[in-house]
């Protein structure tokens, strides 16, 4: 009997056959492989994830066994992009030197290239470990640096542009300038105030209504204090115009000859 497996090490199985049969291919990779020849079989849409060592085995009828090893490389554009600053991005001007240092994913490994607008024309670069040495930095230092990684592979549709960079923005204090404090960009979604709910909203409906009734009070003490001052200005009148009419009544009184 003879017996052939093809598997991802260190243990998955990928297909096997009998006697020289067809092969058959395991549930798990159904869709992503397919037989080719004699012996070999084709990866379709090759991922990074199916970056390893697979191996090919076959046991023959006697019991012995042969086996055969190739590794895959998948080769992707980076990815991940960091930037470290050691000793940090506020430094006192006049320091020893800042280093920063960019790191990304991807095979081959990347190379990094490093720009600024004010980037010292004696700034050393490595290319190869990702370094910015920035030596007896002055304050026309100052200022933002962009890391970009590349290796030759162009990224796939859909991947994020940004993923290929990253910038940081160092500080030189020097004397008579303002202290900085680093800002620190909270991680998570936006903070949104809740909308007024339970104890919030009984607590403003109250209020509204107080303010409602006081606003009442107010109305209604104005109306009533422009009836009274209607009322005692038309009683004033009725009693000028009384005394007028009184006047008037003696005015026609002849006068007795005495």
């Amino acid at each position: 009997m003879l017996l052939e497996i093809w598997k991802k090490m260190p243990s998955s199985g990928i297909a096997s056959r009998s006697n020289g049969g067809s092969f058959a291919i395991f549930a798990a990779w159904r869709g992503r492989v397919e037989p080719v020849g004699e012996a070999s079989l084709r990866l379709l849409s090759v991922t990074k994830d199916d970056v390893g060592q697979y191996q090919f085995s076959t046991t023959f009828s006697d019991g012995t066994s042969d086996s055969k090893e190739r590794t895959l490389i998948v080769q992707f554009a980076p990815e991940d992009t960091t930037v470290t600053a050691t000793p940090g991005l506020i430094v006192q001007e006049g320091a020893t030197q800042v280093v920063l240092t960019c790191q990304a994913g991807g095979i081959p490994a990347p190379t990094y290239t490093w720009t600024g607008d004010n980037l010292p024309a004696d700034a050393a670069q490595d290319p190869n470990t990702g370094t910015l040495t920035l030596a007896n930095i002055q304050r026309a230092a100052a200022g933002q640096y962009t890391c970009t990684a590349g290796n030759g592979v162009p990224q796939l549709p859909g991947d994020d542009p940004a993923a290929l960079t990253n910038s940081v923005s160092v500080q030189v204090q020097y004397p008579g300038s303002a202290p900085t404090t680093p800002k620190v960009q909270p991680e998570g979604p936006e903070v949104t105030k809740p909308p007024q709910t339970g104890a919030n909203f009984s607590g403003a409906v109250a209020g509204a209504a107080v303010g409602c009734f006081i606003a009442g009070l107010l109305v209604g003490g104005a109306a009533v204090f422009l009836f009274l001052h209607f009322r005692t200005a038309k009683n004033n009148a009725k009693e000028k115009e009384a005394n007028t009419d009184s006047d008037r009544q003696y005015e026609n009184v002849p006068m007795e000859t005495i």
